[in-house]
């Protein structure tokens, strides 16, 4: 999350909200309990929300089906999740990029912080992961993938 120390309002707001949820015990000094990656805080949640709001909606699929991967994934692993080439989903990968969620991880894409797949993760309702989970695991097998 860089770039809070100009927004202190902001960061003040989001303390507050970790507190409130016991993520974080502010006393004589403030003492940070290690959050669950199963469960994203809601104002990690929030902030993920308003990072992404801008996102075109060709852009956030692309952003879920990589959460679905993983923490890092290929992109045409993503491309055969959704169908189209992986000259097709190009734009939408660099916006991913530009949004600050993706970062280059060698050969492969990675999410810049495991905290952004998990907040895009648990933002699907469960039915719908396990239905995507099932037909990612038939479309990736018949590549040779995951």
């Amino acid at each position: 999350m860089r770039g809070l120390a100009h927004h202190p309002l902001y960061v003040r707001g989001l303390v507050e909200s970790l507190a409130r949820e016991g993520v974080v015990t502010i006393g004589e000094h403030a003492e940070l309990r290690e959050p669950s990656l199963s469960t994203v805080p809601r104002p990690l949640a929030a902030a993920r929300d308003n990072r992404l709001s801008f996102v075109r909606a060709g852009a956030l699929d692309v952003l879920r089906m990589a959460a679905l991967l993983g923490g890092e994934f290929a992109g045409t692993e993503v491309a055969t999740l959704l169908g189209p080439s992986i000259i097709d989903l190009a734009d939408d990968l660099q916006e991913a990029v530009a949004a600050g969620t993706f970062v280059d991880a060698g050969q492969r894409m990675g999410f810049r912080h495991p905290l952004i797949r998990h907040a895009l993760y648990d933002g699907m309702p469960a039915v719908l992961r396990i239905e995507l989970h099932r037909d990612a695991a038939q479309a990736m097998g018949g590549i040779g993938g995951v």
